[in-house]
């Protein structure tokens, strides 16, 4: 499975969005045409967790998605920040896990985070019981 930190984009305005898919390749997971909305995705990163066990392999994607989410947390309303009609957005997939970067914060940062907690899955995540 794979952890992934992507970027919407439409016009000059970018959303991001953490979340993890099944799919190897992971543009494979926005193909759906209800994603035409956005100018341009971009997968900016991924973290690939595997496991022999299917179950753990699960539990530490899902573990790795809830940090990195409790990090970079929703702040906005889509529709709000992209200049679009009220629902616009209604019933898009993975609506409620994309956010905007605060004042100050640069896309370098998030980034860096990412990269970090990427680092550790890597090198360290094998010695934590989950």
């Amino acid at each position: 499975m794979k952890v992934y930190l992507a970027k919407f984009i439409i016009g000059e305005k970018s959303a991001y969005k953490i979340g993890y898919t099944k799919w190897f390749i992971v543009e494979k997971r926005f193909a759906d045409e209800q994603y035409e909305v956005f100018d341009k995705i971009e997968i900016l990163d991924t973290i690939y967790i595997t496991h022999e066990d299917a179950r753990k392999a699960r539990a530490r994607t899902e573990f790795i998605e809830g940090f990195l989410k409790s990090v970079f947390k929703k702040n906005f309303r889509l529709e709000a920040f992209f200049d679009k009609p009220q629902d616009f957005f209604t019933g898009l997939s993975g609506i409620t896990e994309m956010f905007i970067l605060p004042q100050g914060v640069s896309e370098q940062f998030v980034l860096d985070i990412f990269g970090n907690v990427k680092k550790f899955v890597n090198s360290e995540f094998d010695k934590v019981t989950l």
